[in-house]
């Protein structure tokens, strides 16, 4: 495998990818030891696109990445904001009428 042509992010997720870890599996033979060598390394074949599809691919999964970033810190943002009414509303402290709380009544 030539590594010069490929984009790192591109290989990280072929690598990662059924076809991938299929060829990193068959390599490893863990019955004699555990782990790949650099001629198994060099040995994997990789379909790989021109460079620049490979690092459009590249800026995508960056861009999920951030997303996904985005969306852990939103969410651990909405737990923290819903704990304290939570513990609020278990101890009692919560009494307003659920009428009082829409704007309408009952």
């Amino acid at each position: 495998m030539r590594t010069m042509a490929l984009v790192p992010r591109f290989l990280s997720a072929y690598l990662a990818s059924p076809a991938g870890q299929r060829q990193v599996l068959g390599r490893n033979r863990q019955a004699v030891r555990a782990g790949l060598n650099s001629n198994d390394i060099h040995s994997f074949i990789v379909a790989a696109p021109p460079t620049g599809l490979q690092q459009v691919f590249a800026r995508r999964v960056a861009a999920v990445d951030n997303l996904r970033a985005i969306n852990r810190t939103a969410l651990s943002d909405f737990d923290a904001l819903f704990v304290a009414p939570q513990h609020r509303a278990f101890r009692g402290e919560l009494r307003r009428p659920f009428s009082v709380l829409c704007n309408r009544p009952i």
